[in-house]
């Protein structure tokens, strides 16, 4: 197929002639480029196949307003309304009514049709009248594969053309109109492969088939020029935020663009139009804006032409004369356009686009470490796309109570019967914090495949909660419980240092943190008491308030609570989590602090290297850290920062812990 296709691509861009553009889209204006871009009712013009993408209803309203000579305006007008509907699936219907379709000339007669001179001093009542219009139009999609669909459309074309001539009868002298009607049936066939999930082939064959009822030979210069010619285009759509796409048709007019999703509601679009037949290759330029406010899409765009010679009022019709009139919207008479529109997705799908094969819970959830699910998947998604077209589908995931609004992931682009595992995240309110046990909750886990509020599919999955001093016995997320914002902490370290103001004003400047940590030290283990707790699976850890409260605690609860007196006065801590190969119930905390002294200095405190450890801040300057055994309760900092060095040594380099990863120093970051 890729072959086959590929094949007549370069058939078609070498061997046919003809092109006409359309005014029909502020979006496909804004592009520039649109034959493998069209995804709605604007598909009937641009490229039939594309009329596969409407979703159920949908309707869009067009008017514009169009300015010559210079800052001249005429408008606004209604241009076209269209209203299109899917079916089964594999089939989507269309109809236009365009009443501002519409192109309007007054010329001399036909006797001095060729004297442009004599046209200004014609009387109106003597000048023919040229009336173009394309009011009615239909389309019809299929779609043949999951990467192919096929359309066809059709418009009626109006032509008028008023002929006066004098009849004299006796004395009167009148003014006879003659009117002349030529309708011409035109229709289109299109194609859209999606070759790849972020390349798209448009082609585009116009006026393949057409029919006049009747024409008049007096005015075959002036009629509708519907020679036949195929348009061919990619549209290429590297991320999620930026899209390129390109149009050449037979008659060396080349039209490219861009886009670039501001955000999920805003999108900037920008188009260049090239007419290689003309000595001024830059025909014109494009800019455009849409928004998207759920099932409503709003969107403007400005076309300005470079060439204006035939572009204001009273042009000669010698340019009608010599180059026809091709497209009654895009012509060599068209002027600077603003146009706007609004687009409407009507009724519910049909059918479900994409559908949710199962739900994979892969995290439990811990009160005190909840903000990690904001940004760590707390389940995985996996989603089919049922449909026959490509799909972005997003999942959401809300659980009641504890989640003040739904999340939602970035869209995954899907092709047919592709399937997808997407992570999904949860931002978790403060009300998790209220819960005291283990509980089971129900989370709403949904898919979505458009910008509607509906969703595609919808499951429930049971989420385990924890109680909010419940932990997993990981190191890292024991820092969660480190709090030194407290007012309770805060309270108490201010209480001791205000108690012991004399000594510390007589403290060397080097050594204020190692005083301060001492101070509080002392008077935090005298009020507690340790309470043995050996690490189970699943352990509890107390609240730093909770432990001044209950005077006591395990080691993982004086790690916490020392840990935060420490922050609370702007002093780095770690905790050294030590889990013992052949022996893991007995795995152990205790902490690291920073003196905040150089390796220079170390000596100010001890002259002995084993009682410290040099290691790197959160600046990236080396400084020297004591490891201190907040479970000597009682016997003062002295014997805590003995205990702590001793076991750091033994552990953690003669027994290789440090190496073999069973001791590991995790470093609690600031508040």
């Amino acid at each position: 197929m890729k072959r086959i296709i590929t094949f007549l691509i370069i058939l078609i861009l070498f061997a046919c002639s003809g092109s006409a553009q359309h005014l029909t889209s502020p979006k496909a204006i804004g592009m520039g480029a649109y034959t493998a871009v069209a995804r709605d009712v604007a598909a009937i013009d641009w490229n039939p196949a594309g009329l596969i993408f409407i979703r159920d209803w949908e309707m869009r309203l067009n008017s514009y307003m169009e300015y010559r000579n210079g800052s001249e305006s005429a408008g606004p007008f209604f241009g076209d309304g269209t209203i299109g509907k899917r079916f089964s699936g594999t089939h989507s219907i269309a109809v236009r009514y365009a009443p501002g379709l519409t192109r309007e000339f007054s010329v001399g007669t036909a006797s001095i049709v060729r004297q442009a001179a004599v046209f200004d001093s014609s009387p109106g009542l003597l000048r023919q009248q040229l009336q173009y219009s394309q009011i009615y139009s239909a389309g019809y999609a299929y779609l043949f594969s999951p990467v192919l669909a096929v359309g066809v459309s059709g418009r009626y074309i109006q032509q008028r053309f008023i002929d006066p001539r004098i009849l004299v009868e006796g004395d009167s002298v009148l003014v006879v109109q003659d009117v002349y009607e030529e309708p011409l049936w035109s229709l289109d066939a299109g194609l859209l492969y999606m070759m790849r999930p972020d390349l798209t082939i448009g082609l585009t064959a116009k006026n393949f088939i057409s029919v006049r009822e009747q024409t008049f030979p007096k005015f075959d210069e002036f009629s509708i020029n519907d020679r036949k010619y195929i348009r061919a285009g990619i549209f290429y759509t590297p991320n999620n935020y930026y899209a390129l796409a390109a149009d050449f048709d037979t008659r060396n007019r080349f039209h490219f663009g861009h886009s670039l999703n501001m955000s999920d509601n805003v999108i900037i679009r920008q188009g260049n139009f090239l007419n290689f037949e003309e000595e001024k290759t830059f025909e014109a330029i494009s800019g455009g804006l849409g928004f998207t406010l759920g099932t409503v899409e709003l969107d403007v765009s400005y076309l300005h032409f470079f060439d204006k010679s035939t572009r204001g009022r009273g042009a000669s019709v010698q340019a009608l004369l010599e180059r026809g009139m091709e497209d009654i919207g895009y012509n060599q008479f068209t002027g600077n356009r603003l146009d706007m529109s609004v687009r409407l997705q009507l009724g519910r799908m049909y059918e479900p686009l994409a559908r949710i094969e199962y739900v994979e819970i892969i995290s439990d959830v811990y009160p005190a470490a909840y903000q990690v699910h904001a940004y760590r998947p707390i389940a995985k998604v996996r989603v089919k796309n049922i449909s026959h077209r490509p799909i972005e589908s997003r999942v959401g995931f809300f659980v009641d109570r504890i989640m003040e609004r739904e999340t939602e992931t970035r869209p995954y682009y899907m092709m047919p019967g592709e399937t997808v595992e997407i992570p999904v995240t949860a931002l978790f309110s403060e009300a998790i914090k209220s819960i005291t046990n283990f509980t089971l909750q129900t989370a709403e886990v949904y898919v979505r495949a458009t910008t509607a509020k509906n969703y595609d599919d919808r499951r429930q999955a049971h989420l385990a909660v924890h109680g909010r001093n419940d932990w997993n016995g990981d190191i890292v997320m024991l820092r969660y419980f480190v709090t030194p914002e407290d007012p309770q902490i805060i309270r108490f370290t201010r209480d001791v240092l205000n108690q012991h103001q004399d000594k510390l004003a007589d403290v060397h400047p080097a050594l204020e943190r190692f005083t301060k940590s001492k101070i509080l030290f002392d008077h935090f283990s005298n009020m507690l008491m340790y309470v043995h707790d050996p690490r189970k699976t699943h352990n509890r850890v107390q609240y730093p308030a909770e432990t001044l409260d209950l005077r006591g605690g395990d080691c993982d609860d004086m790690s916490v609570a020392f840990s935060s007196i420490l922050a609370s006065i702007g002093i780095a801590t770690a905790f050294i989590d030590v889990v013992p190969p052949d022996e893991p119930h007995n795995a152990h905390v205790y902490l690291l602090m920073d003196t905040g002294l150089s390796p220079e200095q170390a000596h100010l405190i001890s002259s002995n290297p084993k009682r410290y450890i040099v290691r790197k801040n959160e600046f990236g300057d080396e400084t020297v850290w004591l490891p201190l055994e907040t479970t000597v309760t009682q016997e003062g900092f002295d014997r805590a920062w003995d205990a702590g060095a001793e076991s750091y040594y033994n552990e953690g380099i003669l027994q290789g812990g440090l190496i073999n990863g069973w001791v590991r120093i995790v470093d609690v970051p600031r508040m």
